[in-house]
């Protein structure tokens, strides 16, 4: 089984957890469904998806980047996502920075557009969330 390396040494901070989640949470969906792919985010070499920030990248827009080469047999060779410093969710309680869970479900997308998924068409894979300001 392939294993694809997810760099995270310049992702910041609180992105480090919910990336590793999501991580963890894609590889167990991956196992289940019986799809021949596994991501780690120990060890380095190979492909890899490398994980930043980018501050361009508003935090009222819940989503982040993701672009990705392969070869001419379609297998990826690398990917990078950026992702946004802040995200920042509306609350009955007002506008506040989305907590871990949100963040993992952002990196978890990101990372299945990284492995060649584009169309938005499921729960975890659907459309940019915006939050109402």
């Amino acid at each position: 089984m392939p294993t694809v390396h997810v760099d995270l040494k310049n992702v910041g901070a609180s992105w480090v957890k919910p990336c590793q989640q999501a991580v963890k949470d894609l590889n167990n969906l991956f196992t289940r469904n019986g799809i021949n792919v596994s991501l780690s985010t120990s060890g380095s070499g190979g492909t890899t998806i490398t994980v930043t920030n980018d501050p361009s990248i508003q935090g009222s827009a819940v989503h982040g980047r993701t672009s990705a080469a392969t070869d001419d047999a379609g297998r990826l060779l690398k990917a990078d996502v950026r992702l946004p410093v802040q995200v920042t969710i509306s609350t009955p309680g007002g506008i506040r920075p989305a907590g871990p869970g949100v963040l993992a479900v952002i990196a978890g997308h990101e990372f299945v557009h990284a492995l060649g998924h584009e169309p938005h068409n499921s729960e975890l894979m659907s459309q940019t969330w915006y939050k109402e300001a």
